[in-house]
């Protein structure tokens, strides 16, 4: 941008304010990408926690997604620091065979009980829990 004469003030300020706004652009993408990201700490433990439990949950279908970006400045999450608060959960395993859904989302609670109770832990929990039937048929 060039600027010149009496506008020069004006166009510098504007200048200054686009530069801000690029930064902030930047800085928001950054933490975009940190917020879905699942290498986290709370995110780790998660895996760690399923892979105990369900050794077979790589086998078929799965997927962790920290979705904590969706709900950043929304009231339920003024004051927390934490960038792992919402997560969703998609899982097929074997162990849900012959298992009522509200069952096998008391599994996944059960052993995310002390990551759902720390005081910047996991605030929200999506679950789709399936068989591998389950799974199987839906594909279809």
């Amino acid at each position: 941008m060039v600027c010149s004469g009496q506008m020069k003030e004006t166009c510098q300020v504007s200048e200054m304010t686009n530069q801000k706004e690029n930064r902030s652009k930047a800085e928001q993408r950054a933490m975009f990408r940190q917020a879905m990201s699942t290498e986290g700490p709370m995110a780790q433990a998660i895996l760690k926690q399923l892979e105990r439990s369900f050794p077979d949950y790589r086998s078929f279908a799965f997927g962790l997604y920290n979705d904590s970006y969706k709900h950043k400045g929304h009231a339920g999450m003024q004051g927390l620091t934490s960038a792992e608060t919402h997560f969703r959960i998609e899982m097929v395993s074997k162990r849900f065979e012959g298992v009522k859904l509200p069952q096998r989302h008391r599994m996944v609670y059960s052993l995310l009980q002390d990551e759902l109770a720390q005081t910047n832990g996991i605030h929200a929990l999506q679950l789709s829990l399936k068989t591998p039937e389950e799974y199987k048929s839906r594909a279809k």
